[in-house]
C-alpha cells in the first residue's frame, strides 16, 4: 500500500472536509441536499407543500442539475482565487430557484432545515450566515490553519485517509463553536429557526438514501440529530 506524505495529504483532505475552502473538484452547492431533502415526507409536511408546488419538484430538480453542469465548468476553468466566488454565487442561484418554487417562507424554511442538519461549520459557506455572524476571511483563514495542525496530529496518531474528512468536519465543527462570541451563538440559532424534528440523519441525505431503505433505531429521531460528523478516533 502506497503512503502519501502528510504534506501532500492534508491539503486534499483539508480542502475535501472544509466547503469553506476552494476545491479542485466542485462540491454539492446545495442542489442535491435540497433535492434530497424534498424526498422526505416529514419535510414536505413541514412546508405545508401544495400538490402543485410537489408537481414542480420534478421541474426543480432538471433545472438545478442543469445549473450545476455549468457551475462545474466555469467553476474548473478559474483562476484558484476566483473559486470562492463561484461557491457562493451558485448558492446565490439555487436559493433564487428555490424561492421561485415555493415562494420565500417555504424556501426560507427549507433553509433552516438544511442549516440545522448541516451545522455551522457547513452552513459557513453561506452568504446569509457569514454575514449575519460577520464570519470575515481573516477568520477562516484562522480556522484553516487549525484544522492543518489539527490534520496533522490525527494522520500521526491514526486516522485513516477515509476518515479523515469526517473527523475533520467535526474538529470544525467544534472549533467554530469556540471561535463564537455568546451573542454570534444567538444569532446562529436565531438563524435555523424553530428546531425540525428529524427522522433521517445528515449522513442519509448526503448519500441520497431512499426513505424506505434508510435503517431506523428505536428512537431513530434522536440519532438523527445533526451532530457533528466525527472520525472512528474521535468517537473512541
Amino acid at each position: 500500500m502506497i503512503r502519501m506524505p502528510v504534506a501532500v495529504l492534508l491539503p486534499v483532505l483539508l480542502l475535501s472536509a472544509n466547503p469553506v475552502a476552494a476545491q479542485r473538484s466542485p462540491p454539492d452547492m446545495g442542489a442535491r441536499t435540497n433535492l434530497n431533502l424534498l424526498k422526505r415526507s416529514s419535510v414536505l409536511a413541514e412546508l405545508k407543500l401544495t400538490t402543485d408546488e410537489i408537481a414542480n419538484i420534478p421541474l426543480l430538480a432538471k433545472e438545478l442539475a442543469a445549473g450545476e453542469k455549468k457551475f462545474a465548468e466555469k467553476y474548473e476553468a478559474a483562476a484558484q482565487a476566483e473559486r470562492s466566488e463561484f461557491l457562493r454565487a451558485r448558492l446565490r442561484e439555487v436559493e433564487k430557484l428555490l424561492v421561485e418554487t415555493f415562494g420565500a417562507a417555504k424556501a426560507k424554511r427549507l433553509r433552516q432545515i438544511r442549516w440545522q442538519l448541516m451545522g455551522l461549520y457547513e452552513s459557513l459557506r453561506e452568504d446569509p450566515v457569514r454575514e449575519e455572524l460577520g464570519w470575515t476571511d481573516d477568520r477562516a483563514e484562522m480556522l484553516r490553519g487549525f484544522l492543518k495542525q489539527a490534520g496533522r496530529a490525527a494522520f500521526r496518531s491514526g486516522v485513516t485517509f477515509e476518515d479523515m474528512p469526517r473527523y475533520l468536519a467535526g474538529v470544525g465543527e467544534q472549533q467554530v463553536d469556540a471561535m463564537l462570541t455568546a451573542e454570534q451563538k444567538a444569532k446562529w440559532k436565531g438563524l435555523q429557526g424553530d428546531p425540525f424534528k428529524f427522522d433521517f440523519t445528515r449522513e442519509e441525505i448526503r448519500d441520497g438514501v431512499p426513505a424506505q431503505a434508510a435503517p431506523r433505531k428505536a428512537g431513530g429521531s434522536k440519532d438523527a440529530k445533526p451532530a457533528p460528523d466525527k472520525g472512528k478516533k474521535d468517537a473512541a
